[in-house]
């Protein structure tokens, strides 16, 4: 999808984070995702958006900020995705599957592409192949 490889190389100029999220590790998530994506039927371009998105913001573990780190990727997200005519419902979608993923804020998302973002970026952490 081209949308996709737009959003992915606006993500390879911004981001700018510690190992443990940094653009590989987004990648990971990704390819996690398409999995669990096609198994479950689930819009491919409104989860793997998410998922390319979901770490443009993440504060090191040390920072006060870094609880907030999901909502400020969500946030930034929404900007991102106008750019690239997504619908507001569909920015709606995806930027409450970046916020709800994070494993710090222990929240359960909602919605189906939440919840395959979440766990596919779950799968990367354990280390899952």
């Amino acid at each position: 999808m081209k949308v996709l490889d737009s959003i992915k190389n606006e993500v390879i100029e911004i981001i700018d984070n510690d190992p443990a999220h940094d653009f590989e590790h987004v990648m990971r998530v990704y390819n996690n995702a398409k999995k669990i994506v096609k198994k479950e039927k689930a819009n491919q371009k409104l989860v793997l958006s998410a998922v390319l998105l979901h770490d443009i913001v993440s504060y090191p573990k040390s920072s006060k900020r870094s609880k907030f780190s999901s909502i400020d990727s969500a946030k930034k997200s929404k900007i991102i995705l106008k750019k690239y005519g997504f619908t507001e419902e569909e920015i709606i979608i995806i930027s409450d599957a970046i916020e709800d993923h994070s494993f710090s804020q222990n929240k359960v998302p909602e919605t189906l592409e939440g919840k395959i973002l979440q766990d596919a970026d779950r799968l990367d952490a354990l280390g899952a192949i």
